[in-house]
């Protein structure tokens, strides 16, 4: 069936309208216009030339085309901006991480030479101790000669 030219217009107006008060997205006044069969008038209405009719709906067809084209490009715009937020919160994050493991090799390091400090210092204590024990062996060494002398 065949549809006027006004009818055409109605259709085209109605896939481009907000729905409810709420803008209609691209892609679902592409599949509403999917639904409505655009065809060209065989008979212009009456005072207009055959050639102005076929380029009013030409027309018509081209500004449903840029006002998609438009839109999408809206798109376009939001997926790039968000494409660049998503990019610079995976660079915070590895930022994050490439701090957070530096801080454990700090950390490692601190430990290690805590070690290195405690093992130091119990070699010392244990030298000390060996030290004594010499001594105390020493002592009583003599003790024991000068028994043996006086006896």
């Amino acid at each position: 069936m065949l549809r006027t030219l006004k009818q055409h217009e109605v259709t085209t107006n109605q896939a481009l309208t907000p729905l409810h008060g709420r803008p209609r997205a691209p892609a679902a006044a592409l599949r509403h216009l999917a639904k409505v069969q655009l065809a060209l008038v065989p008979h212009p209405p009456k005072g207009l030339p055959e050639d102005n009719h076929v380029g009013v709906v030409q027309t018509d067809a081209k500004h449903v085309a840029e006002l998609l084209l438009e839109s999408e490009k809206g798109l376009a715009r939001k997926r790039v901006a968000s494409a660049a937020a998503d990019v610079a919160s995976q660079q915070v994050a590895w930022q994050l991480l490439a701090w957070q493991l530096l801080a454990s090799q700090l950390l490692a390091s601190q430990l290690l030479a805590s070690q290195l400090l405690a093992s130091q210092l119990l070699a010392s204590q244990l030298l000390a101790s060996q030290l004594l024990a010499s001594q105390l062996l020493a002592s009583q060494l003599l003790a024991s000669r000068r028994a043996r002398r006086s006896s």
